[in-house]
């Protein structure tokens, strides 16, 4: 069977690297703007770049895409469509959106615009695909964790365009849920602006120094056929951030072996040794890895000892530069002239299937010498600086002719120019300001209501917490972390805590896990009606999958959004109303201020707790110790980074990802500071405390929060009030 075709999609952090991946073999390229991309510190492209890019990349008949995939604060949704507005007139093939408000947003202003759903997403599953389809996704950008039996079922079982990264640096978290960089550090991954704290060294193991968290460099080239069959449409390569030869090398070559198996996909696949060199010299970071595309995960695809960033052979990447950024790509054109005496100049150009015809100047009998057609191929055939060149040049004309040079060269420019705009202007759209949505670029701030609130929820890990908060009258719900539920996630035990809880007057959540794979999908499935028919008082959502399968279950319990669903701006919180679910949980990263500009009355505010900064696949008891899924029990270790500050771990073997939490908890003492966001509930997460310490701190809370006493702290000294002062940029 023939195999669709599919698309290379090569990065370019600047316009030289644009042009050099176009000439290597790109069918298509992502750059980021001036604003809202996730390399905030890569060069980047002007407006004036991003529109010469966008017709650059069309007359070479390739696709352009625009990154905007970081989370937008309120203020700067204002700044959107003024952003976007030259972009889309001018025919920008598809935007890359991690923000569902953002999302909600472009699909209602900008009509046709096809939209991308970034990694940073964290899609993971077939329900969530099929979500995004249904609010009108055309493309999803996998999770890089995904291995190609879940990538094939979603391309069996959903119409999207599937695109999966081929080559390049690797986050050891899922992409979308790290704030480890932005707790720690004060720079958000989730704005473009990661420190890279993964790539540091850690004592473990009683080892000083080793890097556990550091993956190496993805390259799947031996993979490419495995990789089509299983319905991945757009092979992605990462590195807006890297030079030009990085990524023109890099395209070169897989764009080789993906031609070499499309043309014969019954040959023998076989990628030669010097071509895997090369990508090695161009850059790798202690070797290659294939990823998760094979295998879950494992200390083989980390860089323990040696995480530094390697580039060799200076005579390679000379070739390279030389090859694909020196050389002038030209779009091939042909001309038919037509030149006969007392009649106008006839020229004609042909490029792909479009035709244009120029009428120039009547042609004049020559006076005395007339013109040689060799001197007038040499006149047309001056394409400068224009994106042309000729293919073929036929030049039909009378012996006895004369022409001035400069009409021959207006008619050169006067022809060039007109199938310049032929070939550009199918992609161009028109836009009415009748579609700017005045309610979302409204600039007054937001009417907030003058609520207080001494609603009061908790959310445990351990099971051992429950009988000291059900003790607790002023508490009013309990979210139960559903690992409590054991690797069989047992109904039983569920139905006996949601009796207890409703027993001691508090509503009873259980809080879904992390990530949402096909093998937890499989499992919920099995337990879905059981599930569904119990006593629960609703669900904490941590992702998109999960909303997916609860829509597609047609439960009708109540949905709250955790921290990690972002909802940082009002289009967000709008667009998940029209969904019904009203519920959710302010993010972690906006600030009191920002937060003034955003309705919080149906919202939930984290104020105590040692919080993740980490969900990954992999695994750092696997990567120290050797996996113990088998032993069916919670492992526990810490790392400690080089200013002695310890991370405790837990990886959680019922679903298969490790939680790294912050070194501090997040401490929300001062109650009036809190109660000036007009929140509807505040939230307490106990995770790693002993019970002593739970029982300490909730007494505290309740005093502090519920009775509006003004107590002293005393509980916690060494704590972080997280971004609720500082925020980030």
């Amino acid at each position: 069977m023939e195999e669709k075709r599919v698309e290379l999609l090569a990065p370019a952090g600047s316009f030289d690297a644009l042009t050099a991946v176009i000439c290597a073999g790109a069918d298509a390229v992502y750059i980021g703007g001036s604003k809202f991309g996730a390399r905030a510190y890569a060069e980047n492209f002007s407006e004036e770049e991003v529109i010469k890019a966008i017709d650059y990349v069309h007359l070479h008949g390739k696709k352009l895409y625009l990154t905007v995939n970081t989370l937008l604060k309120n203020k700067e949704m204002q700044e959107l469509y003024s952003y976007l507005k030259p972009y889309y007139t001018e025919g920008l093939d598809g935007i890359i959106i991690q923000d569902i408000g953002v999302l909600h947003y472009v699909k209602n202003q900008f009509p046709g615009l096809p939209i991308h759903a970034s990694t940073q997403m964290t899609i993971t599953g077939v329900e969530g695909v099929r979500f995004l389809e249904s609010i009108g996704v055309d493309r999803i950008v996998m999770a890089r964790e995904m291995s190609l039996e879940e990538i094939k079922k979603i391309h069996i079982e959903t119409n999207v365009e599937i695109e999966s990264f081929i080559h390049g640096a690797l986050c050891y978290c899922y992409s979308g849920q790290c704030l480890f960089s932005s707790m720690v550090g004060g720079r958000s991954g989730n704005r473009g602006r990661c420190a890279q704290p993964c790539r540091l060294p850690f004592d473990a193991k009683n080892e000083k120094g080793i890097y556990p968290l550091s993956l190496k460099d993805l390259c799947t080239i031996e993979m490419i056929p495995e990789m089509i069959q299983a319905g991945i449409y757009s092979f992605k390569i990462e590195g807006r951030m890297k030079q030009p030869e990085y990524a023109a090398g890099v395209t070169s070559i897989y764009r080789k072996y993906i031609d070499s198996y499309l043309n014969n996909p019954n040959k023998s696949f076989q990628v030669e040794q010097k071509d895997y060199q090369e990508l090695l010299d161009i850059g790798n970071r202690g070797g290659f890895t294939k990823g998760y595309y094979i295998q879950k995960n494992g200390p083989k695809m980390i860089t323990i000892n040696n995480p530094s960033y390697q580039s060799e052979g200076k005579e390679l990447l000379k070739k390279i530069r030389e090859k694909y950024i020196q050389k002038e790509l030209k779009v091939k054109i042909k001309g038919f002239l037509r030149l006969s005496e007392n009649n106008p100049m006839i020229f004609d150009l042909k490029c792909n299937r479009v035709e244009v015809c120029i009428k120039g100047e009547k042609v004049e009998s020559a006076k005395k010498q007339p013109m040689l057609e060799e001197n007038i191929r040499k006149q047309i055939l001056k394409t400068g600086n224009t994106p042309f060149e000729f293919e073929e040049l036929e030049i039909k004309m009378d012996n006895s002719i004369f022409i001035p040079i400069q009409k021959l060269n207006e008619l050169r420019r006067n022809a060039l120019s007109k199938i310049q705009n032929e070939l550009l202007k199918n992609h161009k759209r028109n836009l009415s300001e009748e579609h700017i949505c005045k309610k979302a670029l409204n600039k007054d701030l937001i009417s907030l209501k003058k609520n207080s609130t001494n609603t009061i929820n908790v959310y445990i890990e351990k099971k051992e917490y429950l009988s000291i908060i059900l003790k607790k009258k002023e508490i009013a719900g309990i979210y139960l972390d559903i690992n409590i539920l054991g690797p069989d996630i047992s109904l039983n035990d569920l139905n006996d805590y949601v009796k207890a809880c409703h027993d001691h007057d508090k509503k009873c959540y259980l809080a879904l896990p992390y990530i949402f794979r096909e093998y937890h999908r499989k499992k919920f499935y099995e337990i879905k009606e059981k599930l569904l028919n119990c006593e629960l008082d609703g669900f904490l959502v941590r992702n998109i999958d999960e909303i997916g399968f609860i829509k597609n279950a047609k439960c009708h319990k109540t949905i709250i959004l955790d921290y990690n669903m972002y909802t940082y701006n009002q289009s967000a919180l709008e667009f998940w109303m029209e969904q019904s679910i009203i519920k959710n949980t302010i993010p972690l990263e906006l600030n009191e201020k920002e937060l003034k500009w955003r309705s919080n009355e149906n919202s939930e505010c984290i104020i105590y707790g040692y919080l993740p900064l980490m969900i990954s696949a992999q695994c750092v008891s696997n990567t120290l110790y050797g996996c113990k899924k088998s032993q069916k029990e919670e492992q526990q270790l810490t790392i400690v980074d080089r200013f002695q500050n310890k991370f405790f771990i837990k990886n959680q073997c019922t679903f298969c990802y490790n939680i790294i939490y912050n070194c501090k908890p997040l401490v929300l003492w001062n109650e009036k500071e809190v109660q000036g966001l007009s929140i509807g509930s505040v939230r307490l997460h106990f995770t790693i405390e002993t019970e002593k310490k739970v029982e300490q701190i909730l007494n505290d809370y309740i005093q502090q929060y519920y009775f509006k006493k003004q107590i002293k702290q005393e509980f916690c000294k060494d704590y972080t009030k997280g971004h609720f002062k500082r925020g980030v940029d």
